[in-house]
């Protein structure tokens, strides 16, 4: 059974920044008993115990931490591109929508001007409430944003542990 850095650090009765310090200039009985640093052995004791768990289960046809790990890696960077492109879709449907908004505002303002003097005024006024609900929407977004990071402070202090 090959033993954690901190199993041996409790069974030593040190800390691991001690077990770690003594790494770099171990004493002469670590050189005769790990053959340089305990840190050193325990991690050449662990690569062999995982090559050999590795070697086990390739031959019982286990999926091994290494071929899980390959696994999550390769799936982590298709999902990383997916969100690219999607961010990219967006992107340009929110373009094309744009324009389309655009061009119907045009033809709207164009078909305005053909309009008599009443139609015209409700057609400003329009213009002039759609631009006080924008100030309206960019108020409340301000807002919004405040009360979240006050919600995220707040959140931070409650789980902060106390001293």
């Amino acid at each position: 059974m090959v033993l954690s850095a901190a199993a041996i650090t409790r069974m030593a009765g040190v800390t691991e920044p001690f077990l770690y310090r003594h790494e770099s200039e171990p004493c002469q009985i670590c050189d005769e008993v790990f053959g340089g640093g305990p840190v050193t052995y325990l991690r050449s004791q662990m690569t062999s115990g995982s090559a050999t768990r590795a070697a086990m289960a390739v031959h019982e046809a286990r999926p091994t931490a290494e071929s899980l790990q390959a696994e999550l890696a390769n799936a982590k960077g298709t999902i990383r591109r997916l969100r690219r492109q999607i961010a990219a879709l967006e992107r340009r449907l929110g373009e094309l929508d744009g324009a389309q908004v655009e061009s119907n505002l045009t033809e709207t303002l164009r078909l305005g001007q053909d309009l008599d003097p009443i139609a015209e005024q409700r057609l400003r006024a329009l213009h002039e409430e759609q631009r006080h609900l924008q100030i309206q929407l960019a108020e409340r977004d301000e807002e919004l944003a405040a009360v979240r990071k006050l919600n995220s402070e707040l959140t931070r202090r409650l789980n902060k542990p106390e001293a």
